[in-house]
């Protein structure tokens, strides 16, 4: 049996607020405490999958947080793991549930690859974010008219696509980039060749308002001219 005090249940339930990636990190999360359970108990997976009535790749796909979650396969392998306290076990039943709820980008599903979607999730959840620009102002700091430019230069079919696009990549932006300085403290950016920083959506009027916005403004006063 595992003890309140021995724990594998090493991350405060607290820490899931109201944004945490959608399913992604749940998923990610809940994995990881079913595969340090289940090794704390030396079960091999082959016997978890079998208490599951699954296979070695499904508890190696939940591990790993590559699927969603039935409750019942989550509880019975907790009891099999020896997780008898009541508030660690609701707790991850509770995250299972929430692993199983379709993210905001599920809006997006039909412009969004699969393999981006959990790229998605960890973007929204994350606290800092570090990117490298050459030519383009970061995706996170782009306005929709900017975004809409962009796009329109690559390989979007038909005006419909780009106006889905470019609605996807300023919903990617946290409240706080939209309007206010703060949003220095969680997307830092290199900017090299600056003065250079797409030429092309200059050519087509976007820049001048794309750098009007605050965020950038304060951008342009820690690293000098963006345009």
């Amino acid at each position: 049996m595992v003890s309140s005090e021995d724990s594998a249940w090493d991350v405060p339930p607290s820490i899931f607020g109201t944004r945490t990636g959608g399913p992604t990190v749940q998923r990610l999360v809940l994995g990881g405490q079913l595969h340090r359970l289940r090794e704390s108990r030396g079960i091999s997976a082959e016997q978890a999958a079998e208490s599951i009535r699954g296979s070695h790749s499904k508890i190696s796909r939940m591990e790993h947080g590559r699927v969603g979650f039935k409750e019942r396969d989550v509880s019975d392998l907790l009891t099999l793991y020896g997780v008898t306290d009541s508030e660690e076990r609701a707790a991850l039943l509770n995250l299972a549930r929430e692993a199983n709820t379709p993210g905001w980008w599920h809006a997006y599903s039909d412009i969004l690859p699969t393999w981006l979607e959990p790229y998605v999730g960890l973007e929204a959840a994350a606290s800092v974010l570090r990117t490298y620009e050459v030519q383009f102002v970061p995706g996170l700091l782009q306005t929709e008219e900017y975004a809409r430019a962009l796009i329109r230069l690559g390989s979007a079919v038909s005006e419909d696509e780009i106006d889905r696009r470019a609605e996807l990549r300023v919903s990617r932006q946290d409240p706080s980039i939209n309007g206010h300085i703060t949003c220095t403290k969680r997307l830092r950016t290199i900017y090299e060749q600056c003065t250079q920083v797409d030429h092309r959506a200059a050519a087509i009027g976007v820049v001048p308002s794309q750098h009007d916005r605050p965020c950038m403004r304060a951008f342009s006063d820690r690293q000098g001219p963006i345009a």
